[in-house]
């Protein structure tokens, strides 16, 4: 598990918590109080952007940041993801592109 390879390596364990769980599943124990929301979620292997907006929000503290990699044309992908952040009632979103070779 990568990130928590980073935590223990960077001494963050204090700071920081590396939840490797289903979505859905972290959302019931934020909504039942058991687990405070998240400053910053990210993201792998889902499908579409907006998918990825709506599942994050529940779990996602206000403020928060998510953080997705995506890989090829995402224009449509990332269109969509406003119009599910201002559906959800989310604040800004940026879309920052790395490329690698």
């Amino acid at each position: 598990r990568f990130l928590e390879t980073a935590v223990a390596a960077t001494d963050l364990a204090a700071r920081v918590t590396v939840a490797a769980a289903r979505v859905e599943a972290l959302a019931a124990r934020v909504r039942a109080g058991r687990l405070e929301p998240f400053d910053v979620v990210t993201a792998r292997a889902i499908g579409s952007l907006a998918d990825l907006v709506e599942l994050s929000f529940p779990i996602l503290a206000i403020g928060g940041a998510l953080f997705a990699w995506k890989r090829g044309h995402i224009e449509a992908e990332l269109t969509a993801a406003h119009r599910a952040v201002d559906a959800l009632g989310g604040g800004s979103m940026g879309a920052g592109l790395s490329y690698w070779k």
